[in-house]
């Protein structure tokens, strides 16, 4: 997607002013089930936004599909100026910026150290007796762009790394504990993984031998 292209097709038909947004997103992801794998998975997405201003009435169009982009610029202009223009909108005078803006990652979230990751949680849930470990790996990049006829020009990126993990056991009754560790950056999100690996595994165990609550009688308040 090009916002460029968006904002020179609008200002070609008559716009007064353009802006565009682009988000693209791309994502990568294991699943393991009791040390299997079970799903790899990799996908790619991006999209754009466009908002024009046609005789003081905005347009909106938005597509994730760049060779319909023209007739839909041209589109939101016609919305625009079938609109009825009793309140014309008046844009304020504000700084245009041009920043971009890109969220650390020290550890680079390749997919097979990802995996490698996957592969040590469950090693380390299987010292435990639990019947069955299901281990949720993904990185996703998303990456966004603002682009104004004015000449704005904002771009953010970041990377979000996850890893899902859930624990059963079963003894006649079954008790599963799940937690999710990691957040915005790279591997480094993960540090403490292997050690909640660790810890829903053995809660699962303790679970089954947990003695049920007291019954009592209270007042609820619906």
């Amino acid at each position: 997607m090009d916002a460029q292209k968006a904002i020179k097709i609008a200002l070609k038909n008559g716009a007064a002013y353009c802006d565009a947004r682009i988000e693209t997103y791309k994502e990568h992801g294991i699943v393991l089930e009791n040390g299997q794998q079970e799903q790899s998975s990799a996908s790619y997405d991006t999209g754009i936004g466009v908002r024009v201003l046609y005789d003081g009435a905005w347009g909106f169009f938005s597509t994730t599909d760049e060779s319909k982009l023209e007739d839909g610029i041209i589109s939101a202009i016609k919305s625009a100026k079938a609109t009825p223009k009793k309140n014309k909108v008046v844009l304020a005078q504000i700084p245009i910026d041009k920043k971009t803006i890109n969220y650390p990652v020290r550890k680079n979230p390749e997919i097979s150290e990802l995996e490698k990751i996957a592969r040590d949680c469950h090693d380390i849930m299987r010292r435990y007796k639990i019947s069955k470990d299901i281990i949720s790996a993904l990185v996703c990049q998303t990456s966004k762009t603002f682009e104004s006829s004015e000449g704005a020009q904002i771009i953010q990126s970041y990377t979000d790394c996850t890893v899902d993990l859930v624990a059963i056991a079963r003894s006649g009754i079954t008790q599963s504990i799940n937690s999710t560790e990691g957040g915005r950056g790279g591997l480094e999100t993960l540090d403490s993984v292997l050690e909640s690996a660790k810890e829903i595994a053995s809660k699962s165990i303790e679970l089954l031998d947990a003695k049920p609550p007291k019954e009592q009688k209270t007042t609820l308040v619906m």
